[in-house]
């Protein structure tokens, strides 16, 4: 697969990983999220989000089996600051490594402490 598509296939799992997640969680309590439906639905393509990680009270790491790269990716997410009503979404995309090197938006910026009073999902694959 080429970089291009590489990319584009996370960006895909992304959109619908945490459009499963956010879809509940922006209408509800900031702890919705960890009442998931335990039949895990899958994607059109058979993508599907494996399990949930709390890192903290504002981080999660997200598992999803990705059926176009047939391997389970993780996505790192920070949640809003507030959590009460609907936020965006900004997709951090990693470099040409793909975050499969050390060249992430964790390991090479502030992006945490960044976010951290933004009222915005963040999700980096």
């Amino acid at each position: 697969m080429s970089a291009i598509g590489h990319c584009r296939a996370l960006l895909i799992v992304a959109v619908v990983a945490s459009s499963s997640l956010f879809g509940q969680v922006a209408v509800a309590s900031a702890d919705e999220w960890r009442t998931l439906p335990t039949d895990k639905p899958a994607s059109a393509d058979g993508s599907v989000l494996d399990r949930i990680e709390e890192i903290d009270g504002r981080q999660l790491n997200m598992y999803v089996y990705s059926a176009a790269m047939e391997k389970v990716i993780l996505l790192e997410v920070i949640r809003p600051a507030d959590t009460s009503v609907p936020r965006p979404t900004l997709y951090l995309l990693n470099g040409a490594g793909g975050g499969q090197d050390s060249a992430t938006w964790k390991a090479k910026t502030d992006v945490v402490s960044f976010f951290a009073d933004k009222n915005v999902n963040v999700v980096t694959p």
